[in-house]
């Protein structure tokens, strides 16, 4: 049968950036074109504080009248400057944040985690993050899985498919949140850690489901930028 190809993400991470890092995940659900909003201010804007400007910034921070292009300012400069006052007013500001703010406000408070990580220790750390965030040492996937032949899975099917998943899943320390039916096909959301190859574990998956039955289609969608609306899945399958 064709297979996926072969990859994991921790092996290329570690091409990277090298084996010494340790990685972190950042568990938050955080759209991606915020996520490259916030870098590119990160790299346009950002500049570390001093440790004696951080009491001004703290409560310029806390200022209702700070507009959001300010805080932004503050909060990608906070996050590149390694105190741990820092990383505190960080803290405390990701617990109350609110509205349009509350995404960079935690994309800040866990980039400086890193920074404070790799400063205080020997090994240097690494902040992956995706638009599906994750749990633990795991990350989210959203994944499509197709009848091969029919146009629904039967009830038998669904069975069949659901223990399969469940025990590939487990055997590499993963889990299955949702699955969702559809006419024509089915959604899942999933937590994999890191180091475990996608392509091997859900060629598993298909063998056994189509040794059993011969029902599941090798073609899949799987993606970590976002959970898709049953639209955008039946535009995508539309266009093969």
């Amino acid at each position: 049968m064709a297979k996926l190809n072969e990859d994991n993400i921790y092996g290329l991470i570690q091409n990277l950036l090298g084996k010494e890092h340790d990685i972190s995940i950042l568990q938050e659900v955080i759209d991606v074109d915020t996520q490259m909003a916030y870098f590119d201010h990160v790299h346009q804007q950002g500049k570390a504080f001093m440790a004696e400007e951080l009491s001004a910034v703290e409560a310029k921070l806390n200022d209702s009248t700070t507009d959001l292009d300010g805080l932004r300012n503050i909060l990608v400069c906070l996050a590149i400057t390694p105190k741990v006052k820092a990383y505190r007013i960080l803290e405390q500001f990701a617990e109350r944040a609110e509205g349009e703010i509350h995404s960079w406000a935690i994309m800040a408070f866990q980039e400086s985690r890193v920074h404070i990580q790799s400063s205080l220790g020997e090994q240097p750390h690494a902040l992956i993050s995706s638009g599906m965030g994750g749990e633990g040492h795991r990350l989210r996937y959203f994944v499509v899985v197709q009848p091969g032949s029919a146009t629904m899975f039967s009830e038998p099917q669904k069975a069949i498919l659901e223990k399969e998943l469940n025990f590939s899943l487990n055997k590499v320390d993963s889990l299955l949140e949702h699955i969702i039916y559809y006419d024509g096909f089915a959604c899942l959301t999933v937590l994999i850690p890191l180091q475990i190859s996608l392509p091997n574990l859900f060629n598993e998956v298909i063998e056994s489901c189509n040794l059993l039955g011969g029902f599941l289609s090798e073609k899949m969608i799987i993606t970590n930028v976002k959970a898709l609306e049953e639209a955008e899945v039946r535009s995508i399958l539309s266009k093969g």
